[in-house]
């Protein structure tokens, strides 16, 4: 794809740079941000967000703070209770990246 439609499926904070909504000033805290299809965002927010997420919490997947609209989400300090769905977060998101980067590329070539 262009340079100026390239955005990354997954991405790693590791301090309030960008937001503070999930306190990652403390230590040993980050962020892994990850960016899904619609329907697979729906599966695990089926009625969206109410807004009133504590970012702050560990371990658990949530609507990301910033780009839930978006359809991504975010675990603060990933772990043991959610290391089986944030490998499968990924897995689907990379394989989104994929297809649409063959998509672009297909037609690019039949054009």
């Amino acid at each position: 794809m262009p340079a100026e439609r390239q955005l990354p499926f997954a991405t790693i904070v590791t301090g309030d740079h960008y937001d503070d909504a999930s306190a990652l000033g403390r230590p040993d805290a980050w962020r892994l941000n990850v960016g899904l299809t619609r329907s697979a965002y729906a599966r695990l927010f089926p009625y969206g967000s109410d807004g009133g997420v504590d970012h702050t919490v560990t371990d658990t997947v949530l609507p990301h703070p910033g780009y839930a609209p978006q359809h991504w989400v975010c675990v603060v300090n990933p772990g043991e209770a959610t290391l089986a769905t944030v490998r499968q977060l990924l897995a689907e998101a990379y394989a989104f990246a994929v297809r649409k980067h063959a998509n672009n590329r297909s037609r690019q070539t039949s054009s």
